[in-house]
């Protein structure tokens, strides 16, 4: 009899703590599902670049025709620029830069890549680097003061140098980039970020000499400087453009690089 007590009393402690078991699984899983509310939203993962398209839907930024692997190549470029291609003459330096971007030095005709106006007038100062299935789209309309069209695609696939990785480089137009948040064709018309743009500082003279320019990435923050030979070979863009440069970002992000350094005498 005491044998038969004992097993009656063993399966009787195996009933009644199966369903306590089996509850407690269940209030964990569903812990664990249940999203932590205190938590925030949790930060976007870049993923390794796509085939062919040098970056990723997830960039972190929110801008998902980024060519992620290309913009850090292009970065670390300008990173490594001397202070001696940063000075100099100009035709020097704009085709340092040039480079730096992953863009030839190309005469070719107007839309089949040429470059020459890379960085030579108040204009087209940004470098950017996006994903080979954006490169072809167009404005429609987004950008204000742009051509509906705008269509670069050719002319990035025909001078962006492969080896800073997948996708295409080019040239784009920075009018409202001084907008918050920025409106400009790299940022819409290709929903990439920039890799840098150039901007012409003003200066402490009286009037304004802009004889100083400043190389910032996305963030408005400052890679590189440089006052370039006033009598470069390659004349430097007119005062007037280099004006105009300044004003369509001055009191935004991108034009604090040339008040907030005064080390650098900016």
């Amino acid at each position: 009899m005491g044998r038969r007590r004992l097993m009656l009393l063993v399966l009787t402690l195996l009933l009644l703590v199966g369903p306590v078991a089996r509850v407690v699984d269940a209030q964990s899983t569903r812990r664990l599902l249940k999203p932590d509310m205190n938590a925030g939203p949790r930060r976007t993962q870049v993923d390794a670049p796509s085939d062919g398209g040098g970056g990723s839907s997830l960039e972190p930024s929110g801008f998902p025709g980024t060519a992620v692997q290309r913009r850090s190549s292009v970065l670390q470029r300008v990173a490594n620029l001397t202070q001696t291609q940063l000075d100099g003459d100009w035709g020097d330096i704009r085709r340092s830069l040039l480079q730096s971007c992953g863009l030839a030095d190309s005469r070719n005709a107007v839309g089949r890549g040429r470059t020459t106006h890379c960085f030579a007038d108040y204009n087209h100062v940004d470098c950017c680097a996006m994903q080979v299935t954006v490169a072809h789209n167009e404005n429609e309309g987004r950008v204000a003061g742009m051509h509906r069209s705008n269509q670069l695609g050719p002319g990035i696939t025909a001078s962006s140098l492969e080896e800073h990785g997948d996708g295409g480089s080019w040239c784009t137009c920075h009018i409202g980039a001084g907008k918050n948040p920025p409106r400009d064709v790299c940022h819409v018309q290709f929903e990439a970020r920039i890799s840098f743009k150039l901007v012409w500082c003003p200066g402490h003279s009286t009037p304004p000499t802009f004889e100083r320019y400043v190389i910032v990435d996305d963030d408005g923050e400052l890679l590189a400087t440089g006052i370039p030979d006033p009598d470069s070979l390659e004349p430097l863009p007119h005062i007037r453009e280099r004006e105009a440069n300044y004003n369509v970002v001055a009191g935004s992000k991108f034009a604090q690089a040339c008040v907030t350094d005064p080390a650098r005498g900016i």
